[in-house]
């Protein structure tokens, strides 16, 4: 019993020791600061070290954004045994002057969390970790450390994270600015530097008055300043530096402050603005939003999704060429107008639907089978009416009533245009409803007005100058042919409606759809008592059927696609990074024609290809065709309220490289290899 006893303590003994030997070595001291490594395990099963660094006082170290007067911290794992790959995390960093110039750093005391993952997980590892940090008081030093310490197979020797100090870091590194429920509403060049403001909404988001903040540009040194409080949950600062990022550049942001710690990117969105009196930057960012939106509805026109109602606007010229010059106008006013209108109940509907709670995105109404069902119907009319099958003739007390109006046809023309536009993307469209969507009603409506106003302004110019119109032929018998040639590219959009609402609610769904189109065709073109009454009774008892079907029925599952592309899983984003793999994410819809553009122009051709097939790589696609609050959460979390959305996760990149909305094989090679922390490569494969 004795001895059984005297080895049941030596056992405990010897455990004891190899797990505070694992859990951590002991101090290394330098003549101004001393360090130790601690292993840990945390919450998911993770191997995390930690590098605790003690700092004399009047000494500092730096972050991972040194500036021109430090350097930032060298760490790495060169020499271990069953480690493949490792991940360094920084706490929020401090703010400091360092030989009369700003720096960020740490003082006192700081622990760098290292995430590791072994290459066999079976098998326990030895982690040799090397560090080089520049401690500086009144004169730089720079030290170096070097640790060795075993990982056991079994990591229930180890002790838990949140008992070492790298809970404490851990506190202290940046989380996505959304989780707290903190987006980037406006990010943009001043002359007294970059113009940051922040929108803070929901019960749980913080105050970030007096917050630090800073902004990251590859190969700049990094601009710092302080939040300020503007109202109505706005926060706002202006960083100055010697050189200000050009509009387009990747910006990341980290907001730093009393238990408090946001990560955060954007692009810039503007050209230089014009500096006004401080008291003036609200109505200033609401200008600079405005020209943004404004541009963005101008883009709108040349975009790939104006080819389904490509026929609506040449019919429209065509039209026009029969009318005297004040007809004309009239009728580009119209078609204008019939746009702004749209857009105008859209941004209404949505800013009622962001007051009830609802997460709201750009497009999002074509991921409901009933309105896609309804939209099908209404082309398959256009397309027969265009086609001279029938011809709409309402009765004439509806006639004479509907020309007291004016231009009804021209309005009802704008009105679907911007329709079927909407589930599109453009350059700096993100950024405006972004804002719009991020901010207050007042935003909201600056926003989609100047979008309005951008995506009417060809019709507008015309209306302007309607002698534009005089160009085209003389009328004849030309307008009949171009009238039945436009029957084709609109029979085109009845089969891509099709084509989308048999993915989302299948085969009965679309079949009763095209019934109802059908029967109002025959109603419309015999407008008699009875034809109106059973034609009215067939769309609402189709209506329904779609309706009753799409509730009963369960999504279809996001199934992995062939090829190199697999099913969208963001849990496993991270850990696919820890490993050294880059990630490319690819968030897509039947409805959305631009990423259809994308996939055509970029996505499917060879050389991605081949480089999404690489064993270091992973092709994520994320089909957004149906609600999916797994994508959503994504799309919001990358600060985009639309797609298309494309993002590049890597080693060099664990947050993520944000794509442009319209994709070239050069960008998608250039965001893989940035992301792999390897430029060349995207380089050479594109020759």
């Amino acid at each position: 019993m004795i001895a059984a006893t005297r080895f049941i303590l030596s056992l405990s003994l010897v455990l004891s020791l190899t797990v505070a030997a694992v859990a951590a070595t002991p101090w290394q001291e330098r003549s101004n600061s001393a360090a130790r490594l601690h292993v840990a395990v945390n919450d998911d099963g993770q191997i995390v070290a930690g590098l605790e660094v003690r700092l004399d006082d009047g000494w500092k170290t730096y972050w991972r954004s040194a500036g021109s007067t430090g350097l930032p911290p060298q760490i790495d794992t060169e020499g271990s045994v069953n480690v493949a790959s490792f991940r360094v995390a920084y706490p929020a960093p401090e703010r400091f002057v360092a030989f009369g110039i700003e720096a960020l750093g740490y003082s006192h005391t700081v622990t760098f969390p290292v995430t590791i993952e072994r290459s066999n997980a079976d098998q326990g590892a030895r982690l040799a970790l090397r560090a080089g940090l520049l401690v500086c008081g009144r004169v730089c030093v720079p030290e170096r450390y070097e640790f060795s310490t075993p990982v056991p197979a079994d990591l229930a020797l180890l002790p838990r994270a949140e008992d070492t100090p790298i809970a404490d870091a851990m506190a202290k590194v940046p989380v996505p600015a959304l989780d707290a429920d903190v987006a980037l509403a406006l990010l943009a060049a001043t002359e007294e530097g970059l113009s940051v403001t922040l929108k803070a909404f929901g019960d749980r988001a913080p105050r970030l008055d007096d917050a630090l903040i800073v902004a990251e540009v590859e190969g700049e040194d990094p601009l710092i300043g302080r939040l300020a409080h503007r109202g109505g949950g706005r926060f706002a600062a202006t960083l100055a530096g010697p050189t200000l990022p050009s509009p387009g550049t990747e910006v990341r942001l980290t907001v730093a402050g009393k238990g408090l710690a946001l990560d955060l990117s954007g692009t810039v969105a503007t050209a230089v603005i014009p500096t006004a009196a401080p008291t003036a930057e609200p109505a200033r960012g609401l200008v600079a939003i405005f020209l943004i939106a404004f541009l963005g509805g101008l883009i709108l026109n040349a975009m790939p999704c104006v080819l389904p109602v490509l026929s609506i606007k040449v019919a429209a010229l065509g039209r026009a060429t029969i009318l005297e010059r004040r007809q004309q106008r009239l009728a580009f006013l119209a078609t204008a107008g019939g746009i702004a209108v749209f857009i105008i109940l859209l941004g209404s509907v949505l800013s009622a639907l962001k007051a009830l709670g609802r997460d709201v995105f750009w497009g999002m109404q074509f991921q409901e089978p009933v309105f896609v069902a309804l939209l099908f119907g209404l082309f398959v009319l256009m397309t027969l009416n265009l086609a001279g099958i029938f011809e709409f003739r309402p009765p004439a007390g509806l006639q004479n009533r509907l020309g007291r109006f004016g231009r009804t046809g021209d309005f009802a023309d704008g009105f679907v245009i911007a329709l079927v536009a909407t589930p599109c993307s453009a350059p700096f469209l993100g950024t405006a409803i972004g804002f719009g969507l991020a901010g207050g009603p007042g935003e909201l409506a600056v926003a989609f007005a100047a979008l309005g106003a951008g995506f009417a302004a060809p019709y507008l110019a015309i209306a302007a100058i309607p002698q534009t119109v005089s160009v085209l032929p003389k009328p004849g018998q030309w307008m009949a042919w171009l009238q039945r040639a436009l029957a084709l590219p609109m029979l085109g959009v009845v089969v891509w409606l099709a084509w989308i609402l048999d993915s989302q609610a299948g085969a009965d769904a679309l079949a009763a759809a095209a019934v109802a189109a059908l029967a109002v065709a025959v109603a419309a073109n015999r407008p008699r008592r009875v034809t109106v009454v059973l034609g009215a009774a067939v769309v609402v008892a189709s209506t329904v059927y779609v309706a009753t079907d799409v509730g009963s029925t369960t999504p279809p599952e996001h199934t992995v696609e062939a090829g190199e592309w697999k099913t969208f899983d963001r849990a496993a984003i991270e850990s696919h990074v820890t490993k050294g793999h880059v990630v490319f994410v690819d968030v897509t819809a039947d409805w959305c024609i631009t990423c259809v553009y994308n996939k055509a122009a970029a996505l499917d051709r060879d050389a991605v290809r081949i480089e999404l097939a690489r064993p270091d790589t992973v092709a994520m696609r994320a089909d957004w065709t149906l609600p999916d609050d797994a994508i959503a959460d994504f799309v919001k979390a990358q600060g985009r309220y639309g797609i298309p959305l494309n993002v590049a996760f890597g080693p060099a990149a664990p947050e993520g490289i944000l794509l442009p909305e319209i994709l070239t094989v050069s960008t998608v090679l250039d965001a893989i290899a940035t992301a792999r922390g390897d430029r060349a490569s995207g380089s050479s494969n594109r020759k």
